[in-house]
This record gives C-alpha cells, sequence and structure tokens, in this order.
C-alpha cells in the first residue's frame, strides 16, 4: 500500500507542476498577444491620421483649381483660401457624410510664410479657427498630423493670385 501512496502522491506531484507551467506559459502568451495586438492599434491610428490628412488636402471642397470651365487643372496640397472659408459652413451642414470620411478629427490651416500683410476678417477667422471640429467627448488618443500645403488667395486687388506657404494641421481622435 505504501507504494501505491508513493506513485499517487508523484503523479499528483507531476500533474501540479505541469498545470502550474501551463498557467506561467498561458500567462507570458497572453501578455505577448495583448502587447501585440496594442501596437498593432497604435499603428492603424496612425494610419488614420495620415490617412485623414491626405484626404482632408485633395478634397475637390478644399483645392486649388486653375483654368476655364472646358479645362480645369487641379494642383496637389494647394487649398484655396475662398473655398476654405465656405468649407467650414458645408462641413457644419453635412456632418454625418464629412463624418464617415474625416471621423474623429479636427482639422485647421496656418499661414507660415509670407506674413499676409492684410486679409479678408473673413478668412484670417477660418485661419484662427478650426474649419472642421468632431471632437468626442472621451476619447484615448489624440494624433496630430501637419501637412505643408499651398494656400491660394484670389480674392486679393493683385493681378496674380496670391500664394502663401502654409501648414494644414489634423488632429486625429481615437475612442
Amino acid at each position: 500500500m505504501k507504494q501505491a501512496q508513493v506513485k499517487m502522491t508523484e503523479s499528483i506531484g507531476v500533474l501540479i507542476v505541469f498545470f502550474f507551467l501551463i498557467v506561467i506559459g498561458l500567462t507570458f502568451y497572453t501578455q505577448f498577444q495583448t502587447r501585440a495586438i496594442q501596437e498593432k492599434n497604435q499603428e492603424n491610428i496612425m494610419q488614420r491620421a495620415i490617412q485623414i490628412a491626405q484626404i482632408t488636402s485633395k478634397l475637390p471642397e478644399l483645392q486649388c483649381s486653375f483654368g476655364t470651365e472646358q479645362e480645369v487643372v487641379v494642383k496637389s496640397a494647394c487649398l484655396d483660401l475662398l473655398k476654405l472659408q465656405s468649407a467650414k459652413d458645408l462641413f457644419e451642414d453635412n456632418s454625418i457624410y464629412y463624418y464617415d470620411v474625416l471621423y474623429y478629427s479636427n482639422i485647421s490651416v496656418e499661414i507660415i510664410y509670407p506674413t499676409p500683410p492684410s486679409l479678408d476678417p473673413d478668412i484670417q477667422n477660418l485661419i484662427d479657427e478650426p474649419i472642421y471640429e468632431n471632437t468626442p467627448e472621451e476619447y484615448t488618443s489624440k494624433i496630430r498630423t501637419y501637412f505643408p500645403v499651398l494656400l491660394r488667395d484670389v480674392v486679393t486687388d493683385s493681378p496674380n493670385s496670391l500664394f502663401y506657404f502654409g501648414i494644414l494641421t489634423v488632429d486625429t481622435y481615437s475612442k
């Protein structure tokens, strides 16, 4: 009887060690998977932020266009200040459509060079305020993306429209 009890105790001991090793292995595996998922999620958020910045710079509602009615040329990375002025109202009036395109983000434009001597007050307000604003009440992260753009001012009195260098700033939020 004693030999059977010793063998049974040995078997129980081996099973306890085996299950203990399985628990430790599962713990490490779970931590590794959690970290990998978090990194992948952060990468997806950063890709979405860049995607929103690129989409914004290529929106026909904002892009510069040159030419006649028959032949229109669109410049990439060029935003029309006059279109930006009306885009804010357009974004607000069609918020459901633009949510599908721009998600939770804030978009603003800043003139960098040359400093404009005097801008139309409406355009100055546009530069001071975001043109699209959709900030969630609660968010887990915020990524700011800068995109260099050319800004065209067609309202000035000069024979040729003025161009400014600017920064398109896109703040992307994730819940």
